[in-house]
């Protein structure tokens, strides 16, 4: 349902099943459906809403000591954030518990979400280096993958992070004209596009 924008029905289901999780003591669903409600809450803009339910999820998450839901809890956070700079410090936070156990795609949702928080915030340079580092996971992961029809649907999820690095590069080439930028965006362009073919 979010992946088709339908985030006011995702949300009504999260309210049906997190109850149900927690009635039936399964812990590590119910910090799954409270991070995929705060998401849904992010999306639709109610920041408030989807900050509360990622601290209710990493409550639980702690209590059961489990680091890769703690990263999760950490990215819930970034797009929770009220403010560029507090979603940047959610972000970082989240790379490095992700780099401590090794999750590399949320090491790459990580960085994409530091990417957007450092545009807010008038970094370019920096959003400009953590999306290319991002997309450099996503690539290297993408490389890995059997099946074609598994790679195209895995590119179509990050398909918002090649946009990203284009607008990057493309600010960056306002901020500094002349030093590549543009061929730099043309080129995460055509990446992209060859990608999906």
């Amino acid at each position: 349902l979010e992946q088709r924008g339908q985030h006011r029905k995702a949300m009504r289901e999260y309210d049906l099943a997190i109850p149900l999780a927690a009635k039936l003591q399964a812990p590590r669903e119910e910090v799954l459906l409270l991070l995929g409600r705060s998401t849904a809450r992010a999306a639709e803009g109610n920041k408030v809403a989807a900050a509360q339910d990622a601290e209710q999820a990493a409550l639980l998450a702690s209590d059961l000591q489990a680091p890769a839901l703690l990263v999760k809890v950490a990215l819930a956070r970034g797009a929770a954030s009220e403010t560029p700079a507090d979603s940047l410090r959610a972000y970082r936070s989240a790379l490095a518990l992700a780099e401590k156990t090794g999750q590399r795609e949320e090491q790459s949702a990580a960085l994409a979400g530091c990417a957007r928080a450092q545009l807010q915030l008038h970094d370019t340079a920096g959003g400009l280096a953590s999306i290319d580092n991002a997309l450099e996971l996503v690539e290297h992961a993408y490389s890995t993958l059997e099946s074609r029809d598994i790679a195209g649907n895995y590119l179509t999820e990050h398909r918002a992070s090649y946009e990203l690095a284009i607008q990057a590069a493309m600010q960056q080439a306002v901020d500094e004209p002349g030093k590549g930028y543009e061929e730099k965006a043309f080129a995460w362009a055509e990446r992209a596009r060859a990608r999906s073919l």
